[in-house]
């Protein structure tokens, strides 16, 4: 785990930007499986990586068609490991239409802290060899989210993936 921390506007962003390829890379190299990520395409590092920024962008949909869509195909163990490792098991299951649950336009039916958990549990359970977690605990209370971390690490380090966490 490599994690990156510094005050706000310090570049932990811009460097998660430069990493996906979003951003150009004005000095320095960052790899991505022991290659040069300017030797990828944007394609390749893309799919190498999984998401989980502090912007938690959400889509009109159910909290299932949010939650799956890098791995439309995940069973339902890993989707409960995913839910569990961002603590989201317990407010899932007190949904009357649990995973069904439409969440409206960007989310607008769920709170700041269940969409960035559900955008940590989405990151999880999106195929890639990196995870990177963009200030995924913010806004969220202390417990809370040395809880998400503690268990996106777990499920990261189980997974055999390296992650990038920037706070």
């Amino acid at each position: 785990t490599l994690a990156v921390t510094g005050s706000s506007g310090a570049g932990k962003s811009s460097l998660v930007n430069a990493l996906l390829r979003y951003w150009p890379l004005e000095c320095g190299t960052l790899s991505v499986g022991g290659t040069d990520v300017e030797q990828l395409g944007q394609r390749e590092v893309r799919a190498a990586c999984a998401l989980a920024d502090q912007r938690a962008q959400l889509f009109a949909g159910t909290l299932r068609a949010n939650l799956t869509l890098g791995r439309p195909d995940a069973g339902d163990d890993a989707i409960d490991d995913a839910l569990r490792a961002a603590q989201l098991e317990s407010f899932v299951a007190s949904l009357p239409a649990g995973l069904d649950t439409p969440v409206g336009d960007d989310g607008v039916a769920l709170s700041g802290g269940e969409r960035r958990r559900l955008a940590v549990a989405r990151a999880l359970l999106a195929p890639g060899s990196v995870l990177l977690l963009d200030e995924p605990t913010s806004g969220l209370n202390p417990d809370l989210a040395d809880a998400v971390l503690d268990g996106a690490l777990t499920l990261a380090a189980r997974g055999g993936r390296s992650v990038v966490l920037t706070t």
